[in-house]
């Protein structure tokens, strides 16, 4: 599992974006890179973030389990359809076209084809950190990550 796009609640439209990513219990980069998706390839739909305060969704589980997560949402947590999970959820009183979900599914296509097109999972030998050993020249630029492995023999205290 390279990461986890976690899809549900997205056929009822809040009053406001169009697609709200939640940031608690999800992987800050790939909700970075969904929104680098939607500006390139779904440059009309709108977005925003909130928060659900809690473990809110399957989400939640995957990103406590140590995989990178992300959740678009159909609104904001305040505001998502008042008739879910009752005798009401139903597509009259959501959206009867399915156009909102349709959004959804765009995003959802340009996602796997953006993680088929990211290369290898592997990580790169010198990005593997070894325990007590300083890493010396490291460089970067503004709009570029690296990311480090570490693995310890033994548990040991953070300091």
């Amino acid at each position: 599992v390279v990461s986890v796009l976690q899809l549900g609640m997205t056929n009822y439209r809040g009053p406001e974006e169009d697609i709200v990513f939640i940031t608690d219990y999800t992987d800050s980069h790939l909700t970075q890179f969904l929104t680098t998706l939607i500006y390139a390839d779904l440059p009309e739909l709108t977005y925003g973030y909130d928060r659900c305060g809690y473990a809110c969704s399957d989400h939640a589980s995957w990103h406590i389990a140590g995989f990178s997560a992300a959740m678009p949402l159909e609104s904001i947590f305040k505001d998502y359809n008042p008739k879910i999970h009752t005798s009401q959820d139903t597509l009259a009183n959501s959206d009867p076209t399915g156009y909102h979900a349709v959004q959804f599914t765009k995003l959802g296509l340009a996602y796997v084809i953006g993680m088929a097109n990211a290369g290898s999972s592997q990580v790169p030998e010198d990005s593997v950190l070894q325990d007590g050993t300083a890493k010396i020249n490291l460089s970067g630029a503004r709009g570029t990550q690296k990311r480090f492995t570490l693995e310890l023999s033994q548990s040991k205290p953070l300091t």
